[in-house]
């Protein structure tokens, strides 16, 4: 569990689950959960798996969360997210279909019709291949979702843009 979700005065608010939290529940895998372009949170093995410890320092443009003795909590910001992202290994496109798809329930269960898929800060790989999931969901008419997906203006041409 790499959130959890809260009821206060009918108002659901995410927490994020402590490091200890995240690294007990997965403790042989490497996690980075980025639910958003400039934040991002990783377990414990994903810190050593990047060589982030007490003694890293925050890199240019970007922070490393930490508690008050100066471990790193696994919150990841702006230009810490690559310090673990460039670690791990991405997801087959299989994968990723298969997680985007789990990923249209979760949000059908909060009653969410509809995304903005925004992948600017990872690349060209990043939302290349997040595009190629969309359609890949659309061609195998599983895709439920309304989505509104961000490309690069730099790359719009080399799109077939969801055929």
């Amino acid at each position: 569990m790499l959130a959890q979700r809260k009821r206060r005065n009918d108002v659901t608010i995410i927490d994020f689950a402590t490091r200890t939290t995240r690294t007990s529940q997965a403790s042989d895998k490497s996690i980075l959960f980025k639910p958003q372009t400039d934040l991002a949170v990783a377990n414990s093995r994903a810190l050593s798996l990047a060589g982030i410890t007490t003694d890293t320092p925050d890199p240019s443009r970007g922070r490393i969360d930490r508690d008050n003795s100066g471990r790193p909590l696994g919150i990841l910001r702006e230009r810490a997210i690559p310090l673990v992202a460039s670690q791990l290994h991405p997801p087959s496109q299989d994968q990723l279909v298969n997680a985007m798809a789990d990923g249209m329930d979760v949000l059908h269960s909060f009653g969410i019709t509809g995304i903005h898929d925004a992948r600017l800060m990872g690349g060209k790989a990043e939302w290349h291949e997040a595009l190629a999931g969309w359609g890949d969901l659309r061609r195998q008419e599983r895709l439920n979702l309304r989505c509104w997906v961000t490309v690069p203006g730099e790359y719009i041409e080399d799109q077939p843009l969801m055929r």
